[in-house]
Order: C-alpha cells, then structure tokens, then sequence
C-alpha cells in the first residue's frame, strides 16, 4: 500500500509518493475488520467473458446454478481464492468430463474491409457455435486502423459444428451485423481434442463476517520477542508504512522472515498478506519482498 500526499504549491497540486516505488521491501499494517480480511481473501467475479482465467460467464453460472459447464483448452477459472458474489462467498473448480476430436481455428476480423453480398452471411444465420465464436470481436472491440484484419481470434469446433458452421463455409467472405459488413479470414487450422468441463460452486461461507471468522480462527498467529529494532519496524508500519530501502536491512529482515514461517493468506514470489496479532490487536499485514531474495 503506497502512501500518497498532495501539496498545493504556487496553485498547483503536486503529488508526491512517498518512498515505497523503489524499496526492496515494505511493510503496512491496517487494524482488521470484517469487511477487510474478506476482501483480501476474495476475488470479485469478472464482469466479462474476456479474462481467460477467470471467465466471469462461467463464475456467476455455477454460482447461480450451482454448476455449469463449457468447452475450452485450458480451464476458464483458474484456482484461488474464492469467488464473492452478492455477499456469500464460492469456491469454484473444474473437472473434465468429456473429450472429443475437433479443430483449432485461427480466424481475423477486418472492421473496416468489404465484400460481395453473394459472399457475406447475415449473423441471424449463423450456426450457434458460429454466433459464440464471433462474440469474442462483435460488437468490434477494437478501432479499425488499417487494411486487413484488425483483430485475431480462436474459435474451436467438434465435427458437428463444423459441418453445421456457416462462417467456415467456403464461400463465405464476410458478416453482416447490425448493418455493418466485416470480412473475415481463416489463418490457420489444427486438429485438436477438444474438453468440455464441469465448473461447481460450493458455498464458503454465507456473509462477510462468517468468512473473516474462519479466515481468523486459521490464519491469525501472534508476533511478540521482537527486539527494538524489529518493534520500530512494525509500528512504523502501523502508523504508517515501513520501507526497507535495501536488501540489507537487517530489522526488516528478521520481521519478514518471522512471517514467511507463518500461512499468508495469500502470497506469491514478490508480496503476500498475513493476519497477525500484536500487542493483543489483529491486523491485516502485506508484505513486499520483491528486492530480498526468497530462497
């Protein structure tokens, strides 16, 4: 958490940050709430279908519905923290359960190109598996500035869609949707097998305070037999933030290793977060470590 201060000077608002953005390693302790643990714990549900870990479609189905399914290569939501969604709290995963052949195509869509109307398909007609595909680029998610394709996209089909496709068909040039014609060009094929997956939500926890209780009763361990320095180091990271400018700096050091032999409830190669008791207060503590080396 970088601290910012404004400071108006001669009219202007200045900005400055403060320390952090080029420190090996920081400090910052927040009193927990509730609402805070939850939220470090937690991941929002996409609002779209265009995050490829993390398909917000998919999510808020098996969470609606308990379970929902889709075809894809690689899983749609990746594993992690759970899901929050109108004040509960999900954890959704993925299993195989079906495998056919299929193929891979590499197509491109040109926002502002031409065609024949004897080559252009109107989007009504297409074929569902079609009308999927092409929701990744219609609506046009990008500014046509050139000739040719202006944007590149995956579509995959089993046999029976590839006979069913009329955007495949030979030929077929180009889409007619909501009055405006795009072209569209195939660039590359594969054989592939195709998965379908199940994605089931099960609930965590029923409200925010049932889920910090649970994340408190596993996570929180208490941090006491600090020497002074290491005691400076936390309250300054408690009335503020702590910054260790190098890698050796021997007090932040000893505190970050006191907490990496504790369970984050998150935490990856460069910063993690911690519930931690001190001087009989729970805080929120994260971590940066991104100039110490981890090994």
């Amino acid at each position: 958490m970088v601290r910012r201060n404004v400071f108006v000077v001669g009219g202007f608002v200045v900005l400055v940050l403060l320390a952090g953005c080029s420190a090996a390693g920081s400090l910052d302790m927040e009193a927990a709430t509730d609402d805070g643990i939850a939220q470090e714990a937690s991941r929002t549900v996409p609002e779209t279908a265009d995050e490829p870990v993390e398909n917000g479609a998919v999510v808020r189905a098996a969470i609606e519905n308990g379970s929902a399914t889709a075809r894809s290569q690689e899983p749609l939501v990746a594993p992690g923290l759970p899901f929050r969604s109108e004040g509960r709290y999900y954890n959704v995963s993925s299993s195989v359960i079906d495998r056919q052949p299929g193929t891979f195509y590499r197509l491109g869509i040109d926002y502002n190109g031409t065609a024949q109307d004897n080559a252009t398909v109107g989007y009504e007609n297409l074929s569902a598996r079609d009308r999927t595909v092409l929701s990744q680029v219609l609506p046009p998610v990008t500014v046509a500035t050139k000739p040719g394709p202006d944007y590149y996209f995956d579509g995959t089909y089993t046999a029976t869609e590839r006979t069913q496709s009329t955007l495949l068909a030979a030929d077929t040039e180009a889409v007619r949707y909501e009055g405006e014609t795009y072209p569209i060009v195939v660039t590359e094929t594969d054989s592939i097998t195709l998965p379908t997956r199940e994605y089931t939500a099960t609930v965590v926890a029923n409200d925010t305070g049932a889920y910090a209780q649970q994340l408190r009763s596993e996570y929180v361990f208490t941090l006491s037999g600090l020497s002074d320095a290491e005691r400076s180091v936390v309250t300054e990271a408690i009335n503020d933030s702590y910054y260790a400018n190098t890698d050796r700096d021997e007090a932040f050091t000893a505190v970050l290793e006191r907490f990496r032999q504790q369970d984050a409830i998150t935490q990856n190669e460069y910063r993690g977060v911690w519930l931690v008791r001190y001087d009989r207060e729970v805080y929120v503590a994260e971590l940066s470590y991104e100039g110490f080396d981890m090994e």
